[in-house]
């Protein structure tokens, strides 16, 4: 609550020593700090101390924890790709039908070794263990648009990913992209920024829109609007 919603850092974090202190082992305690460290402290090295104290306790029984960590140490030790490999390799053996681990696995293969037949079958994978993801199925549209160049599959499934969650902000900014680069139509292009800007903030999609309008619709008053929020 603390980090979270109150965004009280320091707070959180005294909490955090406490709940340890009375039990440090406890994994639920060690997950949550690790967590925290990364994501709202972006302090990489606490992190990783809290994902391995974390592992040590907890082994290959968290297969989320065992995804959480591969995808910490793709983005932190990019250098290291055979042994990032091998820890989401490890955390489907713990849990095959992880949604989520099969579509960071499967952007880690596309992105980083670029074996994209293989991420292809493990986003399919993961949709079908999680049908209704808005998150993965918008990965996928966006893995079969910039990589597979499969235009008419990555609409069926952007249409998809906002079925499942209509005001999914990266979804309906990364559809409003598509329509603009890739299909040129530009009205309904500038429906889904203006639903994307309404919904969240993201800074690529506020940049993204500004261009739009300023190369598309020519409103140069409207596009130093959001570059300015960007």
């Amino acid at each position: 609550f603390l980090a979270y919603v109150r965004r009280d850092y320091e707070g959180a974090e005294q909490l955090f020593q406490r709940a340890l202190e009375l039990d440090p082992l406890r994994a639920e305690t060690l997950i949550n700090r690790a967590h925290f460290a990364e994501l709202c402290l972006a302090d990489d090295e606490k992190a990783q101390s809290a994902f391995e104290a974390a592992l040590s306790v907890c082994g290959d029984s968290h297969p989320s924890l065992l995804g959480s960590y591969a995808l910490f140490r793709s983005r932190t030790h990019e250098d290291e790709s055979d042994e990032n490999r091998a820890l989401f390799q490890r955390a489907l053996d713990a849990n095959p039908h992880d949604g989520a681990n099969l579509a960071a696995f499967a952007s880690f293969l596309s992105g980083v070794l670029g074996q994209n037949e293989h991420a292809d079958a493990l986003f399919r994978r993961a949709i079908e263990a999680c049908p209704t993801d808005a998150c993965i199925i918008g990965s996928y549209a966006s893995f079969v648009a910039e990589v597979l160049h499969d235009n008419d599959t990555a609409e069926v499934y952007f249409r998809r990913a906002l079925e499942a969650a209509p005001d999914h902000t990266v979804n309906l900014g990364r559809f409003a992209y598509f329509l603009h680069a890739v299909r040129g139509d530009h009205h309904a292009a500038d429906a889904h920024y203006q639903r994307a800007v309404a919904c969240g903030r993201d800074a690529d999609i506020l940049g993204n829109y500004a261009t739009f309008l300023e190369t598309e619709k020519d409103d140069y008053e409207a596009a130093e609007k959001y570059h300015k929020q960007a």
